[in-house]
């Protein structure tokens, strides 16, 4: 003990390598121990800025799988307001809403309209689509909500596919869904997370937990359920990070964000083992460098742990400035790799605002096109697009006249001057076959006319883009878009300009297609008119030109029977009466044949009408219709109907008088008049006891001139055709029951008023 003490005193504490030892010694093993509390907590700090990396990044890749399908929704927001829809026309907006899915955003969608019940009505794109919609989508959707469904397979039984739906509405209730279904893999770009550890696997996935899209193995693994571990650990949370394991078995720390639109959401799993392995190495390089250099060590790791927690912080908040669609500030922190994701975000960022602000002005020209009844109303709102979405103040379009000169239609921003010097310059011929967009640059380099290089000069146009108006590979004219400096002429910027150009060419089409068929439609009804009157005049004139000699042959033989009767055989008398009875048939005839002219061309003012009181007013004006010659009993209250009364009298006064006329000899006429109502009509059935009519002949007796009993009956055939045409021209219809051997039920239908 007392040498111990004489070597403590001696080497260790009296010596200065004894104090060195010691002063190494007190600071190595407080260092150790620093190390390891710094390794820990830097462990620890490392684990918990992964964690928040991981929400940031799955609140952002879930607010840009949003707006994929917002963009989507937004479509048919714009496809609902369609004119050819509020018409019914379904061809037509089919047409149109093909012409919509041309954009390349939407390249593979297919668009199909169902009717309120969820039964298919057309599909815009696709040769087949679901015969109808899902339960719990019809009921979302007849609440006026729109519909995003889970995973699905297609109806060629072995391809994905998703789809959004949004309801119609017309008075108040569900008139029709419009549905866009479309393959998973749209949410590819999700996946494609620049920064994540290189074995990190990303993955979107729907309500049921089922994988939409994943950044490994997709073909595999998409279309079925995540993890049990995971389905397990993130049940009933909308965020969260979590341990869990892959479908391949791996370890992992699951962030995960659930949106709260769609209730989609994206995973991203980090390896436990890279995480770990990382941990393992920041410990054996803090022990070795404690070691050596204590101090140091516990400076740097304080510098560097400070460091990255700060980074990590500025990148999250970055990500989360995204999620709420705003460009982040993307301020640097002086790390390389944290540097280089900041970047990406807020690059990301901005094509995401750019894409946004071009497709909102599109939608809003796509709009504007669909309700504008003039064409000058889409120039304005196309002038307003371009400068929208292309960041200028200036634009204009110009049409091709009928000379085959460029002439301004619409402009902003450009003088009159400018105007008239370039005005009738054209990039294109004419007469050529392909029209592709002219993009200027810089204007002091361009190889354009002293003329034109002057006029851009002056207006202080520095760079400048032609973009082509086509319908059918015909060129329609131009639109530009102007900048005060040069400027490229981005792909996107390029897109935007050719969805939008498109727009206005297929208005202008339109509209000369309008034009076109309204003064057509114009000339033929002048032509028909005048026909139709020449046709009348024609015909009054042949009626009297015709009826005069006949009634004068009439007249002649009736004086010849009353003053020559006596020196006359009876073979002659006989002879003579059958002169003045054709004649008076066949004036007849062509009283019917003006009638029934007059019912067919006359111009019909339909009003309410009381059809009881004006069936009895038939009833009294005829004599062979009243008590004692035929029984006529009306069973029923006849309601009050939407007609023209001249015609429905003649009508009326038709049935009427053939039900009293065709009875078998001996048979006193019977007569019986009901009416019922259903579906907004009134039918009115004329039931008599006559000779019946067999069923082949139904339809052959409401045609001129058609007769089944030529003989014992008197007649020309005309009566029953007047009385269909003027009841069809009453928006009508008229036809017969019977069993062809006892009476017949002839009935009229009419608009109840």
């Amino acid at each position: 003990m007392i040498a111990l003490r004489q070597w403590w005193r001696q080497r260790l504490w009296k010596s200065v390598h004894g104090r060195l030892t010691l002063l190494v010694a007190a600071v190595t093993v407080p260092a150790f121990i620093l190390a390891s509390v710094l390794v820990a907590i830097a462990f620890s700090n490392e684990k918990t800025s992964v964690s928040n990396h991981l929400l940031g990044t799955t609140r952002a890749c879930t607010a840009l799988l949003d707006s994929y399908v917002d963009q989507r929704l937004l479509l048919l927001r714009s496809l609902a307001s369609s004119v050819f829809l509020a018409n019914d026309d379904l061809p037509g907006f089919a047409n149109r809403a093909k012409a919509a899915l041309t954009d390349a955003n939407f390249a593979d969608h297919r668009l199909a309209v169902f009717d309120a019940a969820g039964a298919s009505l057309i599909a815009a794109n696709a040769s087949a689509v679901r015969p109808n919609l899902p339960a719990e989508a019809l009921r979302d959707l007849q609440a006026g909500k729109e519909f995003v469904s889970n995973y699905g397979v297609a109806l060629d039984g072995h391809s994905a596919e998703i789809f959004v739906a949004s309801p119609v509405f017309r008075d108040g209730k569900l008139k029709y869904v419009l549905l866009l279904s479309f393959d998973p893999k749209v949410f590819v770009n999700i996946t494609n997370i620049p920064g994540l550890a290189p074995n990190a696997i990303v993955g979107v996935f729907d309500r049921n937990k089922v994988l939409l899209t994943r950044s490994q193995r997709a073909q595999e693994f998409v279309g079925k359920q995540a993890s049990p571990e995971f389905v397990a650990s993130s049940k009933g949370q909308s965020s969260g990070v979590v341990p869990s394991r892959t479908l391949e078995n791996i370890p992992v720390i699951s962030g995960f964000q659930v949106s709260d639109k769609t209730g989609w959401g994206v995973v991203i799993g980090a390896p436990k083992a890279e995480l770990y392995a990382s941990g393992i190495r920041l410990i054996i390089a803090a022990v070795a460098a404690a070691v050596v250099l204590a101090i140091t060590a516990i400076i740097m790791a304080s510098w560097i742990g400070r460091a990255v927690v700060r980074n990590v912080d500025g990148l999250v908040r970055d990500v989360e400035s995204v999620g709420r669609g705003e460009i982040p500030e993307g301020r640097l922190g002086g790390l390389v790799e944290t540097d280089f994701v900041a970047r990406a975000v807020r690059t990301n960022a901005q094509r995401l605002h750019e894409r946004d602000l071009q497709n909102a002005a599109l939608y809003k020209l796509v709009a504007r096109v669909n309700q504008a009844p003039d064409v000058s109303e889409v120039y304005a709102a196309a002038l307003e697009s371009f400068c929208l979405s292309q960041h200028t103040a200036r634009a204009a379009i110009l049409i091709i006249d009928p000379a085959g000169r460029m002439k301004f239609v619409a402009a902003q921003g450009i003088s009159e001057t400018y105007r008239a010097t370039v005005e009738g310059h054209s990039p294109w011929a004419i007469d050529a076959t392909r029209f592709d967009t002219v993009a200027i640059e810089n204007t002091a380099t361009a190889p354009l006319t002293p003329e034109i290089l002057q006029a851009l000069e002056a207006e202080h146009i520095r760079s400048l883009v032609f973009i082509p108006l086509t319908y059918e590979n015909s060129l329609l004219g131009k639109c530009m878009v102007y900048y005060d400096e040069p400027r490229t002429f981005s792909a996107a910027a390029h897109e935007s300009a050719l969805a939008m150009a498109s727009q206005v060419a297929f208005a202008i089409t339109r509209q000369r297609a309008a034009d076109a068929l309204e003064s057509l439609v114009a000339e033929r009804t002048v032509s028909l008119q005048s026909a139709i009157a020449q046709m009348q005049e024609f015909s009054y004139s042949v009626s009297h030109d015709l009826r005069a000699p006949v009634r004068a042959m009439c007249s002649y033989a009736s004086i010849v029977m009353e003053d020559y009767r006596e020196q006359l055989p009876e073979e002659g008398v006989q002879l003579l009466q059958r002169v003045v009875q054709s004649g008076l048939r066949m004036d007849q005839l062509i009283r019917d044949l003006l009638t029934y002219g007059r019912v067919s061309q006359a111009e019909m003012r339909l009003e309410p009408v009381d059809l009881e009181s004006l069936i009895r007013e038939v009833i009294t004006q005829h004599p062979e219709m009243q008590p004692g010659r035929a029984s006529i009993e009306i069973q029923t209250a006849i309601p009050r109907v939407i007609a023209h009364v001249p015609s429905l009298t003649q009508a009326v006064s038709n049935l009427i008088a053939n039900a009293v006329k065709f009875v078998r000899a001996g048979e006193s006429p019977r007569v019986v008049i009901r009416a019922s109502m259903g579906d907004g009509n009134a039918r009115i059935v004329f039931e008599d006891n006559g000779i019946g009519i067999a069923p082949e002949h139904q339809e052959r007796i409401f045609a001129p001139f058609e007769r089944l009993n030529s003989t014992g009956y008197e007649g020309t055939g005309i009566g029953l055709a007047i009385v269909r045409k003027a009841v069809e021209r009453m928006h009508g219809r008229a036809g017969v029951d019977s069993n062809g051997r006892q009476g017949s039920a002839f009935w009229i239908e009419l608009p109840l008023a």
